[in-house]
């Protein structure tokens, strides 16, 4: 299963991305972290918006660390997985 990891996304927190990361791989899903950049820094926050929104889309569910409130990106993409039919995964779940 396809995992999006959803939180809120400042620099601060992407070692918190990384361990969630980490968490999921090792559960068995194949996770995907949106602080990764394969192409380095995104060159505005719609290119970023509209990268981000299109790896959500290609998952299967998502994995909610416990920060979403904090961020209203992350609370549109769990708007966005909701709508979608998602399975929606709590961090304190796994």
């Amino acid at each position: 299963m396809k995992v999006y990891i959803l939180g809120a996304f400042a620099d601060d927190n992407e070692k918190r991305f990384l361990r969630a990361e980490e968490f999921l791989t090792d559960q068995g899903y194949e996770a995907v972290n949106p602080t990764k950049r394969p192409n380095g820094p995104y060159e505005n926050h719609m290119v970023m918006a509209k990268e981000h929104f299109k790896a959500l889309l290609e998952c299967d569910a998502i994995y909610i660390m416990p920060d979403k409130e904090n961020s209203g990106g992350t609370y549109f993409e769990y708007y966005i997985a909701s709508l979608s039919g998602m399975t929606i995964i709590y961090g304190n779940e796994l």
